[in-house]
């Protein structure tokens, strides 16, 4: 598959988790909502990966991935505190037993993911030309 072409499924797949977490809103668990963010992101991040013809490694690590987009020379604007804070929603809180320590922000976590879109559609629409 051509970089453009798996940017652009990885683009329309996240679009499936974003849906999601617009029709979840407030209703539903943190959990589930911070998996489908997750998601979104890490698919988002992996567009742009592809589209600047990174061999992508299997990883729902969201840091590793925001580290590997600044190796590739591209300014990501995600917010890595976030980043870090939702890699878990793939992992540990899919999986174990675990307590949220506070209430997940969806206000903060839609606005990034809505934020790292845009980037990415702007790439995609400057053929993969870094856009800051």
């Amino acid at each position: 598959m051509k970089q453009r072409e798996q940017a652009t499924l990885f683009l329309r797949k996240a679009a499936e988790d974003e849906e999601v977490l617009d029709v979840l809103g407030e209703a539903g668990s943190d959990e589930v909502y911070g998996f489908h963010a997750q998601q979104a992101v890490e698919k988002i991040l992996k567009a742009v990966l592809s589209l600047k013809g990174v061999r992508l490694k299997k990883t729902h690590d969201l840091q590793s991935l925001h580290e590997m987009a600044g190796a590739a020379g591209l300014e990501s604007p995600a917010n890595k505190r976030l980043m870090g804070e939702m890699s878990a929603f793939a992992t540990v809180y899919r999986y174990e037993e675990y307590e949220l320590a506070e209430g997940l922000n969806r206000v903060e976590v839609r606005g990034e993911v809505r934020r790292l879109r845009a980037w990415a559609e702007a790439m995609l629409e400057a053929g993969g030309e870094f856009v800051g």
